[in-house]
């Protein structure tokens, strides 16, 4: 699902003003300047607002939010099983019981101004391609990889099949026990 104007359903929780938008002229009161009442995009707190009030939400329709991933969220109930990642105006809800992806689906669009994109082939930059026939998803990066290398001009770069000598183990106890 996609979230319609996704900042403009946050909630300021202060006073903010901005200049008047270009074009907006009233005659006498030149000086004056816009209380905004709604989050915005381009504010440096409309994400944050964003994403208490989505939270709030998903704790409303009791489900669970991971300790790993603060933006994925699950709800088991006997052999059903919902799971929603939530990427600011994306919301990717993945199940075993299409009713229950449906009714979260219906209670998301009653709260927020949303739309139902049915099936994802993309998310948070994994290109995603389902075997119905075996009902398993398969995730892969080579786009958002290509991306990343273009980025940086490593796109002639040579690969390897693994970054490091083949038969070393790691342990735990060379990690760092400290970061600066």
């Amino acid at each position: 699902m996609d979230v319609n104007n996704t900042f403009l359903h946050g909630d300021l929780e202060e006073e903010i003003y901005m200049k008047k938008p270009e074009g907006f002229v009233v005659k006498v009161k030149e000086e004056l300047v816009c209380k905004l009442k709604k989050s915005l995009s381009g504010l440096k707190q409309s994400c944050r607002i964003w994403c208490k009030k989505f939270e709030t939400y998903i704790l409303e329709l009791e489900l669970v939010r991971r300790k790993v991933d603060h933006y994925v969220s699950s709800k088991r109930a006997g052999n059903s099983f919902i799971c929603i990642v939530f990427d600011v105006e994306n919301i990717e809800l993945v199940g075993n019981d299409i009713d229950a992806i449906k009714e979260v689906k219906k209670q998301l669009s009653s709260k927020f101004d949303t739309k139902d994109i049915k099936v994802a082939n993309i998310m948070l930059g994994s290109t995603i391609k389902r075997d119905k026939a075996i009902r398993k998803p398969w995730l892969n990066q080579r786009k958002y990889i290509e991306t990343v290398l273009k980025r940086f001009n490593m796109k002639e770069c040579k690969p390897v099949n693994v970054p490091i000598l083949v038969g070393i183990i790691l342990t735990t106890e060379q990690c760092p026990k400290t970061w600066k």
